[in-house]
């Protein structure tokens, strides 16, 4: 192996079976080869768990755990508590990566002393397979912890996603996902950066994120769905509290997630009375962030706008 530093990759699965086979093969493929690869299966009710440990026979790196369904969060905790490498990656089971992906992320975060190494990504739709670069940028950035997070919290090089990146295991010593939640990374990747001595964003494409049907960000509206409007709040407050020369664009952050959440109201076919009250108190929050704000593109205020009109007046 060179003496290259063993990367622990954490794999949540839960009921995937369509999709979790290629999504560790891509793994297995990785030119980098020092890896442990650990499947959590999440109390999966298909058989996911069975192709786990399936892979697991057929190669020595992986690793599968086999738990209650506890979500996202407590899957990628268990992985964690479990890991034994110097560095630590997450892939999310019906997603793949591209062969070289693990070995650039490692090369630019050694080369550059960096705590956390990100790349790119193309969002794939399974409907027809097209895929969309992101973060794609003309030539690699070195950044301080406040610029970074300055860049996070405008979707400018990268965002809080924790797949398309590599980290420091130290960075998670004492430190977990918050359980019980979605979209628990929005708050949780801006500490790790805050963590971190440097963060160097590669801008290559290397990262496939898959868009289908059933997702946990398609499902239809539930009360849980208002967790990116919670945690957003949360990282808008750190961000405050820690970075003040950043705060509008911690606005702006929690503009965009109130927008996402508004967009997951207005398409969906029943909310109760209550969760639309919510919701609507919310939305108005969000007004003079939506005027005033700088950071915030023509577009995306005509589309609150739009969004508020939905929800707060033909919404019943």
């Amino acid at each position: 192996m060179e003496n290259k530093p063993l990367i622990s990759v954490i794999v949540p699965v839960y009921n995937v079976q369509k999709y979790v086979r290629k999504s560790v093969e891509s793994i297995l493929q990785q030119t980098y080869k020092n890896l442990e690869i650990i499947l959590v299966d999440d109390g999966s009710t298909d058989e996911s768990g069975k192709i786990c440990d399936t892979l697991a026979r057929s190669d020595n790196r992986v690793t599968v755990i086999h738990k209650k369904n506890g979500g996202l969060s407590d899957a990628r905790n268990a992985g964690l508590d479990r890991a034994t490498g110097e560095l630590i990656g997450f892939v999310d089971s019906d997603d793949y990566i591209e062969k070289n992906m693990y070995e650039v992320l490692e090369e630019r975060m050694r080369i550059n002393e960096a705590d956390i190494s990100c790349c790119g990504r193309y969002v794939v739709q399974e409907s027809d397979g097209t895929k969309m670069p992101y973060f794609i940028l003309d030539r690699e950035q070195i950044l301080s912890p406040c610029q970074a997070i300055g860049k996070l919290l405008i979707w400018d090089g990268c965002d809080s996603a924790a797949w398309d990146k590599l980290y420091k295991v130290k960075l998670f010593k004492g430190r977990r996902y918050p359980f019980g939640v979605l979209h628990e990374d929005l708050n949780f990747t801006s500490k790790l950066f805050s963590e971190s001595n440097k963060i160097v964003l590669t801008g290559m494409p290397l990262y496939n994120y898959l868009i289908r049907e059933n997702s946990i960000c398609n499902k239809p509206f539930t009360t849980q769905k208002f967790d990116i409007y919670e945690q957003a709040k949360l990282n808008c407050q750190f961000v405050r509290d820690t970075y003040k020369e950043l705060e509008e664009k911690a606005k702006y952050f929690l503009f965009r997630c109130t927008c996402t959440l508004l967009q997951s109201a207005s398409d969906a076919a029943q909310i109760s009375e209550k969760d639309l009250k919510r919701v609507k108190e919310l939305a108005r929050t969000q007004l003079s962030t939506a005027i005033l704000n700088r950071f915030v593109p023509l577009g995306e205020r005509k589309y609150y706008f739009e969004l508020l009109y939905k929800v707060c007046i033909k919404k019943k």
